[in-house]
């Protein structure tokens, strides 16, 4: 069985009628797919990229945060007595 995307039905009896319409779907596929193709592409690229740059971020700002968690500790053990420099 051909599967439907590879399948062009005609139904025009004149031969050079039929000729330009298998020549127009024909062209209009093979467009289609290669424009599909880049258009696909493109969105996996700005995916990625926008996944690395989220990536970059939360990485920055959990670092800031357990870095500000950190100081917080020293300065209360400071504060209590338990810590000396």
């Amino acid at each position: 069985m051909i599967p439907d995307e590879c399948l062009i039905i005609i139904y025009l009896t004149d031969c050079k009628e039929c000729l330009h319409t298998l020549r127009h779907e024909f062209l209009e596929y093979y467009y289609n797919r290669e424009l599909l193709e880049n258009i696909i592409t493109a969105y996996n690229n700005m995916r990625k990229a926008a996944e690395r740059t989220m990536t970059k971020d939360l990485y920055s700002r959990k670092e800031s945060v357990i870095n500000n968690m950190v100081r917080i500790i020293e300065f209360k053990r400071k504060v209590e007595g338990g810590e000396k420099e």
